[in-house]
């Protein structure tokens, strides 16, 4: 898997992901984004990892699901504390 920065992320995925940190009292500078893509013939798979101090979820991107959701989920639920 090759690793990319969160700037590589999509313009309106890093818009929303602002927003949605900004609607919990966060900002994006408080969470760490690691995107992962495969290589080769599974080249369309990406696994996004945010963590924050000791908190960390994976959130898979092949199945065409927008990411955001489960991670705006998990603010909800207070997951990243």
């Amino acid at each position: 898997m090759k690793r990319l920065r969160f700037v590589d992320l999509a313009v309106h995925e890093r818009a929303v992901f602002k927003l949605v940190c900004a609607r919990f009292g966060f900002a994006p500078m408080h969470f760490h984004l690691a995107l992962f893509a495969a290589q080769g013939a599974d080249s369309n798979k990406r696994l996004l990892t945010v963590w924050r101090g000791s908190w960390t979820r994976s959130y898979q991107l092949d199945n065409g699901r927008f990411w955001i959701q489960d991670f705006e989920s998990d603010l909800t639920r207070n997951f990243f504390k």
